[in-house]
């Protein structure tokens, strides 16, 4: 499955919009900006697990995937953080939760970096 960044960035949002429930009004208008930069690295990172499945020499392989995507993820907690009223401990349990939901929706096109 190839994934688009647009596809990524809307199942975001829809999965977000959920799971931030009633924070979703407080972070909406940062979470659009960070959801589409994150949209993009998840993208970019699934591209480079892939051919890395093809030539070991070029892309990342899951260890480094995992470890790239857990980056992503406390930077946008990070940031929700610093935007909203919420802690980060919350950020990242909604964060974890929005992944999940979205790599579901993907056909768990995304869980090799989750």
């Amino acid at each position: 499955m190839s994934l688009q960044i647009e596809d990524v960035f809307k199942e975001m949002m829809s999965a977000g919009a959920d799971v931030f429930a009633d924070n979703w009004g407080d972070v909406s208008t940062y979470a659009e900006s960070e959801f589409r930069k994150m949209a993009q690295q998840i993208v970019d990172i699934a591209d480079n697990v892939a051919l890395n499945k093809k030539d070991s020499n070029k892309g990342y392989n899951e260890e480094a995937a995992k470890i790239l995507m857990n980056m992503q993820r406390l930077a946008t907690a990070n940031v929700l953080v610093a935007m909203s009223a919420m802690t980060l401990v919350t950020a990242k349990q909604a964060i974890n939760a929005m992944l999940a939901t979205v790599n579901k929706a993907l056909g768990g096109a995304i869980s090799a970096i989750l």
